[in-house]
């Protein structure tokens, strides 16, 4: 059978890109039935560099994928993510939810995100930061707001652990893009 082949170019805008290339080419693989047959790394417009033949299939790859990749978590928790992970998302909306704790069950704020399985668990700390980055006091006006989640870490008790945290999204990533001139090629 002839199977339809698409060419995909794609720039890094930030972090390791080797390493979020072959995390997006495994989700292509084991979600969409995409497998690559070949990449290459760009350094000019001429001169291009092969990084290596990425047939990743699942019996060589299969133990690479992290659990909470292939069975995200009902809330966001930073042991799941690495020390420099950071997630653009707009919030889709915030409600009060029943969470089982040490001595029962408590109500805390949870905020959901569009294109989001896991929802954030909102403290005082990060609903103060959820005001500061979307302007608004009132988590029902947070809906389509677009904010920064960020992996950090802060003091509990003794001890320093690994939590997540909120901020406003830079300017630099939320600048429009390129206009293209009628008859420009795109630049895609």
């Amino acid at each position: 059978m002839n199977r339809p082949t698409f060419v995909l170019k794609l720039q890094s805008i930030r972090g390791d890109s080797i390493k979020a290339l072959r995390f997006v080419l495994k989700n292509l693989l084991r979600r969409h039935g995409f497998k690559c047959i070949s990449a290459r790394e760009e350094t000019s417009a001429d001169d291009e560099l092969l990084v290596g033949n990425c047939n990743c299939n699942r019996a060589t790859h299969g133990d690479d994928m992290r659990k909470t990749e292939a069975y995200p978590p009902k809330y966001f928790r930073a042991s799941d993510h690495d020390d420099n992970w950071t997630l653009t998302v707009e919030i889709e909306m915030a409600r009060m939810e029943k969470l089982d704790s040490d001595g029962g069950q408590t109500e805390k704020l949870v905020v959901y995100f569009r294109k989001q399985r896991s929802g954030l668990v909102v403290g005082s700390v990060v609903f103060d930061q959820l005001v500061a980055a979307t302007g608004q006091d009132d988590s029902d006006d947070w809906k389509g707001c677009t904010v920064e989640l960020y992996r950090t870490t802060t003091q509990f008790g003794p001890k320093i652990v690994p939590c997540i945290r909120v901020r406003k999204v830079d300017a630099v990533k939320k600048s429009a893009p390129k206009k293209v001139a009628v008859g420009e090629e795109m630049p895609f």
